[in-house]
């Protein structure tokens, strides 16, 4: 009950500090995940509170896994676990407490730990979820989403990625048994939307019949609870796997948005990046999404080496061609990887290069012709995918290619800022007078047809304006089920 409160976007400055403020005395030592490259402001906020309470600090995760001296230096950590953590966690603290911090200033030779490779999952405890319950945390489609990571490491060499950092190479995965126990722990907590957050869930058909075998297993049971329960793959399938036969059909049974780490949809750049499949598995991965009558969706990254805007611009007609929904991102030059080393080498990079800002920036290779304000265009566009292609057929013809794909970004945005907002309006867009009514309303709509489960498909929205500002009056569904309950919730909440 005295934990910070869970907000979607993670708590203010502000916020953290009063919490500190009452609750720091009750503990002994504070444990801190280094989570992601993007969040180093607020990571530094915390060790400095942390510090200045005096109080030892741990740190772990994938940033200090991956640059330990410049997270140790950022933080002013006592500890640093490299790697995986279970195992050494004792050791981390009980050396953290024998520590005598007098000052938030860098401990001298602070202490690094290497975690010890997890080798039988089986064998961890399941999740303390009593202590950050499920309902305290955005829910998923209308339902309770939990999170479960059944597999670690990655046994591909793609020269972009960094997973194989933290959680090496070699693949282990939790046996179907304890799968369904993990199920049914999240269940009993209300959980309906189950998230795996593995990065090679279903890596080959043996772990495709473990995850669905366990599914059965819990669904056994809970049965009432599990047949009204959705599940999700955060990383999606491999190429290889998707291309046997019967799998698609399967898992499409149970999971929603079954999705492809294909990265580009040119046979050069996918054997340049290590990947380990070919386009041949690809089509035949796209026959079985059309047996099964399920939309693939698979992830593409835009400023591989090789890439030119030319090349971007006829992979986005390809895609639209195949009809595939496409998670895109810009090409991340993260330490660690073959990708970094490879940059290092050609001297695109530097010694000195802020990795963080690939979150949101890719450093085009030299001589692509792709520019970052042109990488984010090619983004926007692939939210439109399927509308924009034929468009973009004609644009790869002429000369201005720019100038089009700027038009196309303009045309397009509702589309993408549906796609990638995640169905959210942000308010900032809405107050900013970005759409009149009319596109608002046409927005609502296409949130609602995207993102709604099928009776809430084909709704009309009807908007009134008061005091300068926009709200929903009435929301007309197709169905009495879900008229009657959205007429319920626009009576308590008029936004």
């Amino acid at each position: 009950k005295n934990l910070p409160p869970f907000r979607r976007y993670g708590q203010t400055n502000e916020m953290i500090t009063h919490w500190f403020a009452e609750n720091i005395q009750e503990f002994d030592a504070v444990g801190l995940c280094t989570c992601q490259c993007n969040i180093i402001d607020s990571i530094r906020y915390i060790s400095v509170l942390v510090k200045g309470y005096g109080k030892p600090l741990v740190i772990g995760g994938p940033a200090a896994s991956t640059l330990t001296d410049k997270m140790l230096k950022i933080t002013c950590a006592d500890v640093c676990v490299v790697g995986e953590g279970e195992l050494v966690v004792d050791e981390a603290f009980t050396k953290a407490l024998g520590i005598k911090q007098k000052s938030i200033r860098l401990t001298e030779n602070p202490v690094v730990i290497h975690g010890k490779c997890v080798t039988e999952l089986d064998k961890l405890p399941l999740p303390a979820w009593d202590l950050a319950r499920p309902e305290n945390y955005p829910k998923s489609d209308g339902k309770l989403r939990g999170i479960l990571a059944v597999s670690r490491g990655c046994p591909w060499a793609c020269k972009f990625c960094s997973v194989h950092t933290i959680m090496g190479r070699n693949h282990r995965r939790m046996k179907q048994k304890r799968i369904a126990e993990h199920l049914l722990h999240l269940a009993r907590f209300g959980v309906k939307f189950f998230t795996f957050i593995d990065d090679n869930l279903f890596i080959n058909k043996k772990a495709v019949d473990d995850v669905m075998g366990a599914i059965d297993k819990a669904e056994k049971v809970m049965p009432k609870h599990f047949k009204a329960s959705k599940f999700y793959s955060e990383e999606g399938m491999e190429v290889r796997v998707a291309a046997e036969e019967g799998i698609i059909e399967r898992v499409s049974k149970r999971f929603v948005y079954i999705a492809l780490g294909l990265e580009s949809i040119n046979s050069k750049r996918i054997e340049a990046m290590q990947k380990p499949f070919n386009l041949g598995h690809f089509k035949r991965a796209l026959t079985n999404f059309r047996r099964a009558k399920v939309t693939p969706r698979v992830f593409y990254l835009i400023g591989l080496p090789g890439d030119t805007a030319k090349s971007v611009a006829e992979d986005i007609v390809r895609l639209g061609r195949l009809c595939v929904d496409v998670r895109q991102n810009n090409v991340q030059i993260l330490p660690g990887t073959q990708l970094h080393k490879q940059y290092l080498e050609e001297g695109i990079i530097n010694k000195t290069y802020d990795w963080r800002l690939s979150a949101s920036y890719t450093v085009p290779y030299p001589k692509s012709g792709l520019t970052s304000k042109l990488i984010r265009q090619f983004r926007s566009i692939l939210g439109a995918i399927g509308t924009a292609a034929s468009e973009l057929d004609i644009a790869i013809t002429k000369d201005s290619l720019e100038e089009i794909v700027s038009k196309l970004e303009k045309k397009y945005f509702v589309q993408y800022f549906v796609l990638e907002h995640n169905g959210y309006l942000d308010s900032m867009y809405v107050s900013g007078n970005m759409f009149n009514s009319s596109s608002l309303k046409h927005i609502l709509e296409i949130i609602m047809i995207r993102f709604s489960p099928p009776e809430y498909k084909g709704a009309k929205v009807k908007l009134v304006k008061k005091e300068n500002k926009m709200f929903v009056e009435s929301i007309m569904y197709p169905s009495t089920a879900a008229q009657e309950y959205i007429s319920e919730v626009l009576k308590r909440e008029k936004h």
